[in-house]
Parts: C-alpha cells; sequence; structure tokens
C-alpha cells in the first residue's frame, strides 16, 4: 500500500457525569450506569504511515510497556482483523494528565483505530470498530461514538444524549497509584450500590436541554477514593471552599470537576484553587465538546 499522508487529531477527555454501580454481575464484572460527555482538554496525536512493513514506533507516552500501551494494541488489533502490514509511526503530545479518570487512554486508542481504518479506505464499519474497541478497554466505545452519551451494563452500551452547556474546573491530583481502577473496584461494598435512578433523571435532564442538577453528579467511587487517596479530601475541600457547588469525581479518578453556568465564574473560583493549592495539582477550565472523534477523523 503506498503511504498516506499523516493524520493529526486532537483526542478529548471525558468525564463521568454521574457514576452509579448497581450491583455485581454473575460474569463478575459491575453493572454500571453513567453518562460520559467529551471536554476541551485534549493529547495531540499525528499518525504517519512509513514504508516499513508491520513497524509501529509510539512517541510520547512514556512508562508504558507497548503491551500495556492502548495504541499499540490498537494497531494491532487493526491489523489482526484486516491483515494489514502497513507501517505506522505515532507521536503524542500529552496533555491529559493520566491516569486520571479523563479517559486519556482510550481517548487515543480509539483515535487509533480510526485513523488505521481511514488510512486504509475505511475497510471497517462502525460496528466492527466498536468490537475492536471493546477488546481495548470499556470507554473505547465511547470515543469511537457520539460526543454525549449513556452507558450501561459493563460500561459499553451507549445510548447517544445531546451535548450539556456550560463550563467545568477540572482538578487534577498529582497521583499515581499503580491498579487504581481494580483496587478501587476491590473496595466496592452493597453501600456504594445504586438503582440508577440518578443517571436516569440527568439523562431526562439532557434530553429536555435542562440545566444538569449537581446533586445528580454523585459516583460509587468516591467513598472508597477518599479511603485509598485520603488526599482527595482536601480537594473537595478546597474547591468547595472556592465556590464549587457540587464537587463531583470523574470515572474512578482523581480527578474531580465542578459544573458553571459561565466561564468567569470557573475561572474566579479556578484562581482560588490554585493560591490554596499551588503548583502541586492542576487545575483547569474548560467546556464541554461536541464534536465527537469519528466527526474530525472522517
Amino acid at each position: 500500500m503506498t503511504a498516506s499522508p499523516a493524520i493529526r487529531v486532537e483526542t478529548p477527555a471525558k468525564v463521568n457525569l454521574g457514576l452509579e454501580i448497581l450491583g455485581r454481575r454473575e460474569d463478575g464484572y459491575h453493572e454500571l450506569r453513567s453518562v460520559l460527555s467529551l471536554i476541551n482538554i485534549t493529547d495531540d496525536v499525528t499518525f504517519t504511515p512509513t514504508e516499513i512493513a508491520g513497524e509501529a514506533t509510539i512517541q510520547g507516552v512514556p512508562g508504558v510497556t507497548p503491551s500495556e500501551n492502548l495504541i499499540t494494541r490498537a494497531i494491532e488489533l487493526f491489523r489482526e482483523r484486516t491483515e494489514s502490514t502497513l507501517g505506522m509511526s505515532v507521536r503524542v503530545i500529552k496533555r491529559i494528565p493520566a491516569p486520571a479518570g479523563l479517559g486519556s487512554a482510550s481517548s487515543n486508542a480509539a483515535a487509533t483505530l480510526l485513523a488505521m481504518n481511514k488510512l486504509h479506505g475505511s475497510p471497517l464499519p462502525e460496528s466492527e470498530l466498536a468490537e475492536l474497541g471493546a477488546r481495548l478497554g470499556s470507554d473505547v466505545p465511547f470515543f469511537l461514538g457520539t460526543a454525549t452519551a449513556s452507558v450501561s451494563g459493563t460500561g459499553t452500551t451507549l445510548d447517544p444524549l445531546p451535548t450539556p452547556a456550560g463550563w467545568l474546573l477540572v482538578v487534577m491530583p498529582q497521583i499515581d497509584l499503580i491498579a487504581k481502577t481494580a483496587k478501587l473496584y476491590g473496595m466496592i461494598e452493597p453501600e456504594d450500590y445504586s438503582d440508577g435512578s440518578r443517571i436516569d433523571r440527568l439523562c431526562d435532564q439532557l434530553r429536555a436541554g435542562d440545566v444538569v442538577d449537581p446533586q445528580l453528579l454523585g459516583n460509587a467511587f468516591e467513598r472508597p477514593l477518599r479511603k485509598l487517596m485520603p488526599y482527595t479530601r482536601k480537594i473537595i475541600r478546597v474547591m468547595k471552599a472556592a465556590g464549587c457547588e457540587q464537587v463531583a469525581l470523574s470515572g474512578a479518578g482523581p480527578a474531580h470537576y465542578a459544573l458553571f453556568a459561565d466561564e468567569d465564574s470557573a475561572r474566579e473560583a479556578m484562581t482560588k484553587v490554585r493560591a490554596e493549592l499551588g503548583t502541586h495539582d492542576y487545575s483547569v477550565v474548560t467546556s464541554f465538546r461536541p464534536a465527537a472523534l469519528r466527526d474530525v477523523i472522517a
């Protein structure tokens, strides 16, 4: 195959607008309900075909072995499905802290599947890409789909939703914990379970175009995360003192966020948070992102 021009794409982060765990399934996984929405914090990823058959080089993702790198694994899965030997060089400029509960690796993986598909003339339909994505991680099918969606099951059953309006203050504590998500799932107790009704009400609000009720943004990982990472208690305290009405957790964290109706209010709160936390933790004001990856890698 003749080498094609490089594809450069901004891969967005996501936040969980609430997350409920309904219980443990017979297959050992947990039954989830959540709403995921893209936000305008992005990595910058460039995919460049090479003339060396079977080559796959990844730059810009330090400290991650090839077997753990979702970009490498996405390339391998695509090659297995299509029998492609096209060489690929991938350069990543990281702006989304990882692991933070913002979906950085999953977003990169989804972009890789979409870019590989485009570079090969789009041989795989959306359904096959979603199947490959689910093999990489529960959040990857979301990043392959729409900008906002409710998720259920193990996180791979999607229902598109309108993207909310407004601004977010996102605070990402500089905490790194090996196997964080697995440890948090292991700490989930029956008291953390709920019936999914909060997510149902949140979906109704989004479909109606209403303002999101911050009280619906509870996350089942909040209690175990505070126990596993006590420092997150300070993050919540500082954010509330800065004027955040409700502080919410994204995914398994440790990134926390708060919603604001306007950018000025969000930036005022960010200034106060930074004054308290200094440079130890990363905070940023951003907005929701209505454009899905599949819309920009067409």
